[in-house]
């Protein structure tokens, strides 16, 4: 199940502190390693990346996310924070990435966090027990959301709120 934490700004406004540190974090990694919103043509009129969407993700026994070519569309950095303890917690749901033809697989405990290009393909391997949770923010150039939805609009308002997301866990039951 993904829960949206950023509606209505519940994760801004509940944890400000940690927030900002998340922030900082993922641009620190992309100043560090890739660069990216230094050669952006645009960082200057934008300013830094704000999350785009804050979720937490939470999969028990037989889920994943099997999808080989999933990415994280339309945001720029994503950061993954792992919640629940490998091992103890839940078993699988390796965080993969397609590297020189294999899947590597990205082992971090509790508390770790990991932070990547959005573009970057990725994938989660079958949790085989127990329920694994991560916090996942994708940051990009636009509007920091509040609506309860994983939001393709930028910039102005946005009408997806939870009266709509209730609706429609009730149609998809």
């Amino acid at each position: 199940t993904t829960h949206y934490l950023h509606t209505d700004s519940w994760f801004h406004r509940n944890f400000p502190e940690l927030h900002m540190r998340f922030c900082d974090a993922a641009a620190g990694v992309d100043a560090e390693h890739w660069g990216l919103l230094g050669a952006a043509p645009c960082a200057a009129r934008l300013g830094r990346p704000v999350p785009r969407s804050i979720e937490l993700h939470t999969v028990t026994q037989g889920g994943s996310l099997a999808d080989d070519t999933h990415f994280d569309s339309g945001s720029l950095w994503t950061l993954d924070v792992m919640l629940a303890t490998p091992g103890d917690d839940f078993d699988g749901g390796y965080l993969q990435t397609p590297e020189r033809g294999t899947r590597h697989h990205h082992e971090f405990g509790h508390g770790d966090a990991a932070v990547f290009v959005s573009h970057k393909r990725h994938r989660v391997s079958p949790v085989t027990r127990g329920r694994r949770q991560v916090l996942v923010i994708e940051f990009w150039h636009g509007e920091e959301r509040r609506c309860a939805h994983r939001c393709t609009t930028r910039w102005g308002g946005c009408d997806y709120g939870l009266l709509s997301s209730r609706q429609d866990r009730v149609e998809r039951a």
